[in-house]
């Protein structure tokens, strides 16, 4: 009970001052995150094992090559997360917002990341270490079946895409993207 009560708060302190750090619980069911499926008990120590971080336009989280060992969970703002060709241009991957993760393939792959990613509007960020996560599958078989499912909707997003840049013209391609 006393952990509960120490963990149910969502005022910690951090770098010598107050901040209010989000507790998973509210985030989760107002953005439809999968940690809406944590137990009262995996909440308080998620709450408890998660970095919380506030980030700056311009913010990199991580870079292609490196080693993560966490996940990150968007409170609020903005990430983009491109790969870099071998011409140094970007190419977008994607735009993740409020309740979604990023990193975690790196992370059940155990390989380093594959993609970079920056913040492009103020955000608030949870890094979530990849114990935490893991113990978490194993622990509970929602969380294993959504990262599953947002997994196979990722690939079919990558997989629409390929088939579009092999099988449409570039014509098509311009009218689409207009």
């Amino acid at each position: 009970k006393d952990i509960y009560n120490k963990f149910t708060t969502n005022t910690v302190r951090m770098q010598k001052q107050y901040v209010n750090v989000p507790l998973c619980n509210e985030c989760a069911l107002e953005s439809e995150s999968i940690f809406k499926h944590l137990t009262p008990e995996e909440k308080i120590i998620f709450n408890y094992e998660k970095d919380f971080r506030n980030h700056k336009r311009g913010d990199v989280l991580y870079r292609e090559g490196s080693r993560i060992s966490g996940i990150f969970c968007i409170n609020s703002g903005i990430i983009k997360v491109f790969k870099t060709g071998l011409d140094g241009k970007e190419q977008i991957i994607r735009f993740a917002k409020r309740g979604e993760i990023i990193a975690y393939r790196s992370v059940l792959s155990n390989e380093t990341a594959c993609t970079t990613a920056e913040v492009i509007e103020d955000s608030q960020v949870c890094y979530v270490p990849s114990e935490i996560l893991i113990s978490l599958i194993k622990s509970n078989p929602n969380i294993a079946l959504e990262l599953i499912r947002l997994a196979c909707h990722e690939l079919n997003e990558a997989n629409s895409y390929i088939t579009d840049i092999a099988q449409k013209t570039v014509r098509v391609r311009l009218a689409e993207v207009l």
